[in-house]
């Protein structure tokens, strides 16, 4: 019998996921996506007798007889519009194995592989045929995303509307997200008891299995966030939360290195099971209850659970995004970060392992989060351009190959692009009397390798120690943003003339040590010259013409990095 591979992609799942700014919403969508991709795909896949390779991540491909794989295809297609109630769709392809194909457990079947990737591609650019929505002045838009028309007959389950919705209508898309998310919700008390749950709870299933032993007070009454308010109930927050969005590099690169079908089924389980095993490590080194939920006293009405500090977003395949207190945000990303690349090391058959971008951004809990989440991709994607460069030239050297962790603070003029954020945050080809070429300046050091970033988190709480003053960060933040070796470095100096001797120490020492790094790949052995970094407070020179800081990307964290246990938190 002929066989067929038949691969699958699910169409726009950042818009379907977070079409709308309500958690409950978008977790439901999230949760729904991930049930029909690793659930319902593989159960219609046993249906056709077909051999899942992977099903995961919105993706999935099928080894099935060939006469059988169109009809295959289409009922995946109908299982996702039927449940989504329209608001998800997945594309697929059928591409037939050539004849001389005998044993596809070790053949090399490269090209037949390409030609399905270059044909799934071809499939996903075409748009589908348009389809005239009705339309009337008194029907009604949904309430939620108010883009299709809402269900006026379809009667929303208890527990579905937040206070202040009793009369909102909605689409049954949004309705079945609702639903989806408030299943799952329930669930999550039965996984905590250890009970057999549905497959609709895959996600906390793995998660509570994984974290149960080395999570504290986790209890059958410990409940999800209810929606992004929930998280001023937060130690250290000061009204803000963290959004993480992690995505691996140059996937698409390792996917074309796979020649056989175990090598692809290998690769896409190792990816999925790093992606998950790192975030469980970072919830259960810098996410328990107890280390962020304030006294009782000081929660909010009607918080009589306790509930975690965090909640995902989504999950699978090599991406990750989850929202968590601003005062761990960068300690999760640099865990996830870390853990993927060792993790994967460990099954790398070339022992190099992959490597992860990721973007976080820290903006108060009532930022619209569709514009929020923009923001954190253009972070991402920031990110992920940097790692792209050679390490010597980013000045990044590193032992996790092309990771980077990119972050930035939401300010009310804060541009939705990170690019023009750092636009603004260098000048170039400046010219300054006695120098021969024009200047450039650069007054951050993002995006971070996972080495300097932690060195740069274990400043700042060194600097909490040391009570440096928020007025006198402030100053030097303004002499940084001055850009020029004239005023900035006089104020710069006023600044550091005022500290006690152990602070004005310690401030110098940190631009120092940066400088350092980003020195060595100026190192001549015929000028020894070279081998010690230029300061010229508060800039460093990364060469002759070029001089950075790592002052503005400190002050900006000083308020969001958790103090440590003992650390009285005043500040003069």
């Amino acid at each position: 019998m002929r066989k067929s591979l038949v691969a699958f992609d699910t169409d726009h799942i950042k818009e379907y996921v977070f079409g709308t700014d309500k958690l409950k919403e978008i977790r439901g969508a999230s949760a729904l996506l991930d049930y029909l991709n690793r659930i319902e795909m593989t159960r219609l896949g046993d249906d056709y007798q077909a051999k899942t390779i992977y099903a995961h991540g919105g993706s999935g491909l099928f080894l099935i007889d060939a006469d059988r794989a169109d009809e295959f295809g289409q009922r995946v297609q109908w299982k996702y519009r039927d449940e989504s109630r329209g608001g998800a769709s997945i594309t697929y392809v059928v591409q037939d194995l050539p004849a001389n194909v005998t044993d596809v457990s070790d053949d090399d079947i490269w090209e037949t592989l390409e030609l399905m990737r270059w044909r799934l591609r071809e499939a996903k650019d075409k748009p589908p045929e348009a389809i005239t929505l009705p339309s009337h002045p008194l029907m009604r838009p949904c309430d939620s995303c108010g883009v299709e028309y809402a269900d006026a007959e379809r009667k929303a389950k208890a527990g579905i509307r937040d206070p202040g919705e009793e009369s909102a209508l909605f689409c049954a898309s949004c309705l079945k997200k609702r639903e989806q998310d408030n299943e799952v919700k329930r669930l999550i008390s039965s996984i905590v008891r250890g009970k057999t749950t549905s497959d609709e709870t895959y996600l906390w299933d793995y998660l509570i299995s994984h974290v149960r032993n080395e999570y504290d007070d986790l209890t059958p009454e410990t409940e999800r966030p209810h929606d992004f308010n929930v998280f001023r109930n937060f130690k250290g927050t000061r009204d803000y939360f963290g959004l993480i969005y992690a995505d691996a590099n140059n996937m698409g690169k390792k996917i074309e290195d796979c020649r056989s079908l175990p090598a692809l089924q290998s690769f896409a389980q190792t990816v999925d099971m790093a992606i998950y095993e790192a975030v469980c490590a970072a919830i259960i080194k810098h996410l328990q209850i107890k280390e962020h939920l304030k006294p009782r006293q000081e929660l909010d009405e009607g918080l009589d659970n306790p509930v975690f500090p965090f909640d995902i977003l989504l999950l699978g395949g090599d991406d990750v995004v989850m929202v968590v207190p601003a005062s761990v945000a960068l300690d999760v990303a640099l865990t996830i970060a870390e853990k993927f690349h060792e993790l994967t090391r460990e099954k790398d058959p070339n022992g190099e392992g992959y490597n992860l971008s990721v973007g976080v951004v820290l903006a108060p809990i009532k930022y619209p989060f569709r514009l929020l989440q923009e923001l954190v991709g253009s972070t991402l994607k920031f990110a992920k351009k940097e790692g792209a460069k050679p390490q010597a030239e980013a000045g990044q050297q590193t032992s996790y190959g092309s990771t980077r962790i990119n972050f930035m603070t939401v300010t009310g003029s804060t541009s939705q692009d990170f690019k023009k954020v750092y636009t603004s945050l260098s000048r170039k080809n400046m010219h300054v009397t006695g120098h021969e070429n024009d200047l450039d300046f650069y007054a951050t050091l993002r995006p971070y390798a996972p080495e300097q970033l932690t060195r740069l988190l274990n400043l700042i709480r060194e600097g909490h120690k040391l009570n440096l003053g928020r007025s006198k960060l402030h100053q030097v933040r303004e002499a940084v943003l001055k850009m020029n070796l004239t005023t900035s470095v006089s104020e710069g100096l006023a600044v550091l003339r005022n500290w006690r001797t152990d602070q004005r120490t310690f401030v110098v020492e940190q631009v120092f040590e940066f400088g350092d790094r980003y020195q060595a790949q100026h190192h001549d052995a015929q000028n020894p010259a070279s081998l010690f970094p230029r300061v010229t407070f508060p800039w460093f020179a990364d060469g002759k013409d070029t001089y950075r800081t790592s002052l503005l990307d400190f002050v900006e964290l000083y308020d969001f990095v958790a103090r440590e246990e003992g650390d009285n938190g005043y500040e003069s």
